[in-house]
């Protein structure tokens, strides 16, 4: 029989005491440290951390209060419980998302927080009661204006660490130049002067001047509102850049433009896009959205145009100087072949002229006999021609008008050219006559070509005839002046001229087409 020991339970059970006389311990070690002050080192751990999350929790505080001092709806707190307490899926949270930030998409990172809370100003003032969609939208706004408005912050404050590490950086690199070019003479003064500093940099072949392309910059922008005024007027860019867009609308209005400006030359682009602005603003007083709409495509095709414009102005200037440079490295040789050459050429021409000479005799004998009779018709050609002569003239017809038509009438017809019409004459009509006439005189070709693309355009009920004319007693037969007409129609229904749209592109067009196509079925059917 093997002996049982009787030691294992005893002594798991004097374990057990041990253990629970320990924990004891250390509760009352702890109650002592409390009542005498002291603080443990992991203690003193947690608090620092509760510290930290204090002062985070201000500085959140502080933001939340400038945030609601600059958007002051903000601080409606019931309308932010009522759109944080809207349930929104992911999937609605992307969409609506991505709708609004291509809605706001051109819009400029300083004026973006303003152009949100404007649209969501809009969305609150225009409704009483506001649906579950409206909400949402407000929800998403709200968030983006936050982003917006944080980013811009940041912004701000790491460009000025970085202007204080340029300065920082660029003044010991000075020092350090200094002082290796002057090795013998030792260096007292720490501050060095503009000029100095200068030869320093003109040394290391850095930028004399910092900050210049900035300068630059914004001269650009100041000579872009000088030279087209209405744009200086920041409510109309606020309202503009705050109407909700889809990429649909941008991309239907920007192509129906484009069109509308094909053939113009890029030097005057800038100007006819800015008198089609000028046209929008001036004619109505309270614009509406889809205009507003149209002045924001306008606005960016304008600052495109413009841009290109002095990129292609400073490729010509290095152009220029490297065909100078070219021309002065001209080799001798080249220079003495052309002399030879030219010697020639000088002994040729001189025995030509003097068998001209010879034949000139010859024939002022002929013209002195005959000259009594011609002399009455060369004068009356020379009149003719004069007559003809002189500066062009870019006159186009309109037909088909009503009776009781107005140069106002007239004018407010071509609008987009208005500024361009130099004179509208309206002759007298006949007795018997159904429709007037009239001639509409133009500064320049551009507009000429935008006044023949509103051929059968409508004018109240009737559909005009804005075709090519000529002046009187010219050379050009009636046969020739009707080919002439016929082939700028001809290039207004393709779309050619500038302002025509092609006909596959015009809804009546499409309409006619289907119809056809209809009628066809039926026939076989």
């Amino acid at each position: 029989m093997a002996k049982i020991r009787s030691d294992g339970p005893v002594k798991t059970a004097i374990t057990k005491k041990n253990k629970l006389k320990a924990k004891v311990n250390k509760k009352k070690s702890k109650n002592k440290i409390k009542k005498s002050g002291v603080v443990n080192s992991s203690e003193v751990g947690t608090i620092e951390n509760n510290d930290s999350a204090n002062t985070c929790q201000d500085k959140t505080v502080v933001q939340n209060e400038q945030f609601g001092n600059r958007f002051p709806m903000f601080k409606d707190e019931e309308l932010i419980k009522k759109f944080l307490a809207i349930p929104m899926t992911n999937n609605q949270k992307c969409r609506m998302r991505q709708t609004l930030k291509d809605s706001l998409k051109g819009t400029s990172d300083e004026l973006m927080p303003d152009a949100i809370y404007s649209w969501i100003q809009t969305i609150v003032k225009e409704k009483t009661s506001l649906t579950v969609q409206e909400l949402k939208k407000i929800r998403i706004l709200y968030n983006m204006l936050k982003t917006a408005a944080e980013a811009k912050t940041t912004d701000k404050n790491k460009n000025k660490k970085s202007d204080v590490n340029k300065k920082r950086t660029d003044e010991m690199d000075n020092l350090i130049e200094m002082k290796e070019a002057n090795k013998d003479e030792e260096i007292t003064d720490t501050n060095v002067t503009d000029e100095e500093n200068e030869g320093v940099k003109k040394h290391l072949n850095l930028p004399l001047e910092v900050g210049k392309e900035q300068v630059v910059q914004n001269s650009s922008v100041d000579q872009f509102g000088e030279r087209f005024a209405i744009l200086k007027n920041e409510e109309l860019i606020k309202k503009f850049l705050a109407t909700p867009m889809t990429n649909n609308q941008k991309g239907r209005m920007r192509q129906t433009l484009k069109d509308s400006f094909k053939g113009t030359s890029d030097e005057l682009l800038p100007d006819v896009i800015y008198s089609r602005i000028q046209t929008i603003v001036k004619d109505t007083a309270s614009l509406t959205d889809p205009e507003l709409r149209k002045i924001r495509i306008l606005y960016n095709m304008l600052k495109t145009a413009v841009e290109t414009k002095a990129t292609e102005v400073k490729n010509k200037k290095a152009k220029n100087k490297k065909k100078k440079h070219n021309d002065k490295s001209e080799t001798e040789t080249e220079v003495k072949e052309e002399i030879t050459d030219e010697i020639e050429n000088f002994n040729v021409i001189k025995k030509e002229e003097n068998k001209i000479d010879e034949e000139i005799t010859d024939t002022k004998v002929a013209v002195v006999k005959n000259e009594g009779d011609d002399k009455h018709l060369k004068i009356e050609k020379d009149r003719k021609q004069d007559k003809i002569k002189g500066p062009k003239r870019y006159v186009v017809f309109v037909g088909n008008l009503p009776l009781d038509v107005d140069k106002e009438q007239i004018m407010k017809h071509f609008n987009q050219i208005k500024d361009n019409i130099v004179d509208v004459r309206i002759p007298k009509t006949k007795e018997g006559q159904k429709s007037s006439i009239a001639y509409v005189e133009l500064k320049n070709e551009l507009c000429y070509e935008l006044a023949l693309s509103k051929h059968h355009s409508m004018f109240g009920n009737k559909r005009l005839n804005v075709l090519y004319t000529t002046q009187k007693g010219s050379k050009i037969s009636k046969a020739e002046a009707k080919g002439k007409a016929a082939k700028l129609v001809a290039l207004q229904k393709s779309g050619k001229l500038a302002g025509s749209i092609p006909l596959n592109r015009k809804r009546s067009q499409r309409r006619m087409k289907a119809k056809k196509a209809r009628a066809k079925l039926e026939a076989e059917a």
